[in-house]
């Protein structure tokens, strides 16, 4: 029987703003909402290995940069989906990846703004879980 519980996820993309000022607002994402928890992070390699927390999902995504040049950042993020569902779990991701470019473009980023921008995730956490409810239910009835 196949793996099914381990879903990889690449996204490869290029923006054009300088490595440090990426790496800058990957710190300011962690440092203004515990959610966004950086795991660990290597200067030489310009890798951060993320938590990003959900209700009771957590991601762990890896993201790489590389200089293309002076003002062009590439990026690599790398994640398997281990658990939970994946589409919730490619929301989580484009949460984080939408607060970054924010960031990037000049937005100021409070505690306010992350839970603005995570507003739907709790309303479809308590939808899959009324669903699961439910499908238990008429299963042993």
């Amino acid at each position: 029987m196949a793996n099914i519980d381990r879903i990889p996820v690449e996204r490869t993309f290029n923006l054009n703003y300088p490595i440090q000022d990426i790496k800058n607002s990957i710190e300011l994402l962690s440092s203004v909402n515990p959610k966004y928890v950086i795991d660990s992070k290597n200067d030489i390699f310009n890798t951060y290995t993320l938590a990003l927390v959900s209700g009771i999902l957590v991601i762990r995504p890896t993201i790489q940069l590389k200089g293309i040049s002076a003002n062009e950042t590439s990026i690599t993020l790398n994640c398997i989906f281990r658990e939970g569902n994946t589409v919730t779990s490619n929301e989580i991701i484009d949460a984080y990846l939408n607060l970054l470019g924010k960031s990037l473009s000049g937005e100021e980023i409070t505690s306010e703004t992350i839970k603005a921008n995570n507003k739907g995730c709790f309303t479809i956490l308590i939808g899959i879980t009324g669903f699961i409810t439910t499908a238990i239910y008429y299963m042993i009835s």
